[in-house]
């Protein structure tokens, strides 16, 4: 299982790829709509835990659901950041 972990913005959004040893795998950036999520969901398995901010997007938190992820939302600063 490898984590993804997404900052959604208005306009773009950033991701990051993580394996079970926390080695980063991938990071990137992409639109924040249909084409930018398909191009993200493309990059993953069925097995990748996402978890993104809790102002994420419904239709992004819609997309990865029908894809089969598990979404985690989390406020940055119950992260401790």
């Amino acid at each position: 299982m490898r984590c993804v972990g997404v900052d959604v913005g208005k306009w773009k959004c950033r991701a990051a790829i993580m394996d079970e040893e926390d080695v980063l795998i991938d990071e990137f950036t992409f639109t924040n709509n249909p084409q930018g999520i398909d191009g993200l969901t493309s990059r993953l398995d069925v097995d990748d835990r996402a978890v993104m901010e809790s102002t994420g997007s419904v239709w992004m938190n819609q997309t990865f659901r029908r894809w089969g992820l598990l979404v985690h939302h989390e406020r940055c600063s119950s992260l401790g950041w």
